[in-house]
């Protein structure tokens, strides 16, 4: 074999090793109690939905609005900051301290209509999930987990958690917020202190 510009190329072994193992993976789960901010986010989501859809592949095989449609968005930053306290109160929530300066937040609403799905994928950071609406299960292969979310159910899940939702059956709409959280680089965390400009 001869690759231009490459002279005596050496005769290289490769050799690989898979290793099946189980993780622990924690993830939280909660409630949403205050049914009027579901409602305004519900409708929120409907006018973002005409002005603020975006029109690039993702996962979603349904409508999702822009990546950063909900990030600033009071009603939602409501119920951030209520998910995050109740994290962080949690014998593991500790990452969460400093929720601010440490990390950046994508928001965005999900909206399936029947026979639209979410094909399988995961985050490369924490994310979470606020179901809307009742709607299709969230499957998690990997954890051999089916969850059927309630109106109000939120779900945090770390990174690299596979999960999806098959083909939506039912009439009604099925809403959901999907957050990212990513953490932002020290760099940026020092900026945002004005430690350095």
């Amino acid at each position: 074999m001869k690759i231009s510009g490459i002279n005596n190329i050496k005769q290289i072994h490769l050799y690989t090793t898979t290793i099946t193992y189980p993780r622990t993976v924690e993830i939280y789960k909660g409630h949403y109690p205050e049914k009027h901010i579901l409602h305004n986010l519900k409708i929120k989501t409907d006018e973002f939905l005409k002005t603020n859809l975006d029109k690039n592949q993702t996962n979603v095989y349904g409508k999702k609005t822009d990546f950063f449609a909900f990030s600033n968005e009071e009603n939602y930053i409501l119920f951030l900051r209520y998910m995050i306290d109740k994290v962080i109160n949690s014998p593991e929530g500790h990452i969460f301290n400093h929720f601010d300066t440490k990390f950046e937040v994508q928001a965005w609403a999900n909206v399936l209509e029947k026979e639209d799905y979410v094909q399988d994928h995961n985050h490369t950071c924490y994310h979470s999930i606020l179901y809307l609406s009742e709607g299709a299960d969230l499957i998690l292969p990997e954890l051999g987990l089916s969850i059927t979310p309630k109106c109000g159910d939120w779900y945090l899940l770390p990174p690299y958690v596979t999960h999806y939702c098959n083909k939506y059956n039912k009439e009604q709409k099925r809403y959901s917020i999907v957050s990212n959280f990513v953490e932002k680089n020290d760099w940026e965390q020092l900026k945002d202190k004005k430690i350095i400009t």
